[in-house]
């Protein structure tokens, strides 16, 4: 039996190379920038905090950019950036094909070189990391049975709804839960508020060695959702990959109505999901409202995710729009090193060894912080590729790949083994 979940049904025009798609590197981009927004406020909130909404103190124009970024943001571009790993999965392997490689061995290194980048970003930057998530799944990718585009992308849909059909399940049994049972999530709750708060004094004021230490029993912490992040990012991969076996991103212009009644539809969709989960706001993860609400909003991130994926590519299929989103694609080339030098930046300006501002900022300050880290990102992509053909974890990332060091500047020479 065929052990790959991809076959080459990729319309390629070409046998020899694949040229690289520029609405992949665009919608990256765009993605960096709502993963940003996201993470921002655990680089200034402990990550024992994670799910339980806005702080109560939070008013006015922090309000409502928390609100805002709850909405439009959390969750969703999240799932975006798993899409586009899984067609990323589909290009490497359909290229591997072309050029006549053995592709699992070369995935295979990859996979392992994106786990480790995932456990040194957690180890010296941020421990909210999710590299090391989806190298776990991208070994599992890698051995799937073959399944058709249908298949795919319905497996994948039933995968990513699996934990928010147990959350919902889970609100439903709240109300069923005994006196007993109420008094111990109290006093884990109380206990987790305990930990939260040490470990925003240690982010606030402990040295780099207290920070790491910090970091890895945080890391420890959110190990135990683990399995519903893997499920749920196997889930999107799995979309990911039909998305871009489908072809349609290959040829944006003729499938230009495709697009546009995709936005309708996933528009709708998530304006329904994620109303009725503002509706039943609950306060706190651990109350029943709130599991319900959490639900909702997981449910709607995915239709939100589609809607900007597909307002990008029917946008990009008009030469004008093309030409201004494409001011995107580079800082998308090198989405790695832009990732990761989010957390650098972010890291040295909050913790403590660096300018110790943990807390300081409202979300409204956070979110225009983000927003002058990205347009420099973007600045600095664009001057980078014009003398070097990878960022430099891109470079890395690729030689560990391919075992071999590729031609870094734009006038070298590209040679592989």
């Amino acid at each position: 039996m065929n052990s790959t979940v991809v076959t080459t049904e990729i319309p390629v025009s070409t046998p020899v190379k694949l040229a690289r798609i520029e609405v992949l590197d665009v919608l990256r981009g765009f993605a960096l920038l709502g993963i940003f927004l996201m993470n921002i406020e655990y680089f200034n909130r402990p990550l024992q905090e994670f799910g339980e909404g806005i702080p109560a103190a939070t008013f006015g124009w922090d309000y409502a950019v928390a609100r805002l970024t709850e909405i439009f943001a959390t969750g969703k571009f999240w799932v975006l950036f798993s899409m586009l790993f899984g067609m990323g999965f589909v290009v490497m392997q359909t290229q591997a094909e072309l050029d006549g490689r053995p592709f699992k061995r070369l995935y295979l290194r990859r996979t392992m070189a994106l786990m480790v980048f995932g456990l040194l970003h957690i180890a010296l930057l941020w421990s909210g990391d999710i590299l090391h998530s989806y190298a776990l799944v991208a070994l599992v990718l890698m051995w799937l049975p073959l399944m058709s585009i249908q298949a795919s992308a319905f497996i994948g849909t039933m995968l990513y709804l699996c934990p928010a059909f147990l959350l919902m399940l889970s609100s439903l049994m709240m109300p069923l839960l005994s006196k007993t049972e109420l008094q111990e999530i109290s006093k884990d709750a109380a206990n987790n508020a305990a930990e939260a708060a040490e470990a925003a004094r240690i982010y606030s004021t402990g040295d780099y060695s207290q920070v790491i230490a910090q970091r890895w029993q945080d890391f420890m912490h959110m190990l135990a959702y683990e399995q519903y992040v893997f499920i749920g990012a196997l889930g999107i991969f799995l979309i990911g990959a039909a998305i871009m076996r489908s072809g349609r991103l290959l040829d944006l212009k003729t499938n230009r109505p495709f697009f546009l009644r995709a936005i309708t539809v996933c528009g709708v969709l998530a304006f329904v999901l994620i109303g009725l989960a503002s509706l039943v706001s609950g306060q706190g993860m651990m109350t029943s409202q709130g599991m319900l609400e959490q639900a909702l909003m997981t449910v709607g991130n995915l239709p939100l995710s589609l809607f900007y994926l597909c307002s990008i590519a029917y946008a990009m299929s008009f030469p004008s729009m093309e030409k201004l989103l494409g001011l995107l694609a580079p800082a998308g080339k090198m989405a790695l090193t832009n990732y990761l030098t989010q957390s650098l930046i972010a890291s040295l300006v909050f913790f403590g060894y660096g300018l110790g501002l943990w807390g300081q900022w409202g979300r409204a300050e956070l979110a225009l912080f983000v927003f002058c880290v990205f347009i420099a990102q973007v600045i600095f992509s664009h001057v980078w590729l014009r003398y070097f053909r990878y960022g430099p974890m891109e470079w890395l990332w690729r030689a560990l790949t391919y075992w071999s060091l590729p031609a870094m500047r734009v006038n070298a020479s590209h040679t592989r083994n």
